[in-house]
């Protein structure tokens, strides 16, 4: 039998540790990866991703807010609670490329859809996976709110402990990190 369940990352990885699942599929960047400091858990490369700053178009067609013009006005920032895993990819863009100064927050949430809806209706500027924005770039409610200096790569990354007893997990995993180089699908990019 095989389930799927969405929780906070913290709670899947002490779920990973004590044995309650088999896998946890989460992030991982250059800049964060979600099992620093956990020894016993390995990963595996399933996809690749990329947090992209977005905002509303306007009636102009282009993003109502952009990080590509410098003004005083301060740009309403939708951000990723503290907590939230996904925000440790984007902290450092922040403090690297000093945007503090040029975004205030006006909403927080530790829920990309959420995000994502504020974003819809002109709430402000928000970094989002573009796997999940991609259908409202497409129909052109969104766009890009800045060039390509500002997204972040993603790998999407499956976990699971370094002793696995389960024989369907160990098969699993060994067609994974076997394939793990190359795309699993023939459209993918590698």
């Amino acid at each position: 039998m095989s389930r799927l369940r969405a929780d906070d990352l913290p709670n899947c990885l002490q779920d990973l540790e004590a044995g309650a699942v088999d896998f946890v599929v989460a992030y991982a960047s250059r800049k964060a990866s979600p099992i620093a400091g956990l020894r016993d858990i390995e990963g595996v490369r399933i996809g690749r991703d990329l947090l992209i700053p977005v905002a509303k178009r306007g009636v102009d067609g282009r993003p109502m807010f952009t990080l590509d013009r410098r003004n005083s006005v301060a740009i309403p920032f939708l951000r990723f609670g503290a907590t939230a895993p996904i925000s440790r990819h984007i902290e450092p863009l922040l403090r690297t490329r000093e945007l503090r100064a040029r975004l205030q927050v006006v909403y927080e949430n530790s829920m990309g859809g959420a995000l994502r809806i504020r974003v819809r209706d002109g709430t402000g500027l928000a970094w989002l996976p573009k796997s999940l924005v991609a259908p409202d770039l497409e129909a052109r409610i969104l766009a890009q709110a800045g060039a390509g200096r500002w997204q972040i790569p993603l790998d999407i990354m499956l976990y699971k402990m370094r002793q696995q007893e389960n024989a369907l997990t160990n098969k699993i995993w060994g067609f994974l990190k076997e394939r793990e180089n190359r795309p699993l699908l023939a459209t993918e990019e590698a």
